[in-house]
């Protein structure tokens, strides 16, 4: 474990190396804190992309009814072996 002091304890180069180094540090978790702000807005962007995709896909398929017209008309065509698709 390293040991704390007190800055104001040591000589004057020292003194100002470690003010200096202080800085340093702070400027450094500004340019951290900055970059993590802007990945969580990246990823809520792409996230409420994809939930959009998703819910417009999901939207989108369910309007379909190709798929029930060719079942009638099947059904119409041959009642013997696509009776069951009939609509009732």
């Amino acid at each position: 474990m390293l040991e704390t002091i007190d800055i104001e304890d040591l000589p004057r180069p020292q003194k100002r190396f470690a003010k200096q180094f202080e800085k340093v540090n702070q400027e450094r978790v500004k340019e951290i804190f900055a970059k993590n702000y802007k990945n969580h807005i990246s990823f809520a962007v792409l996230i409420g992309l994809v939930v959009g995709i998703y819910w417009y896909t999901m939207y989108s398929v369910k309007q379909e009814t190709f798929l029930e017209e060719i079942d009638e008309e099947m059904a119409m065509q041959n009642p013997k072996t696509h009776g069951h698709l009939a609509k009732k």
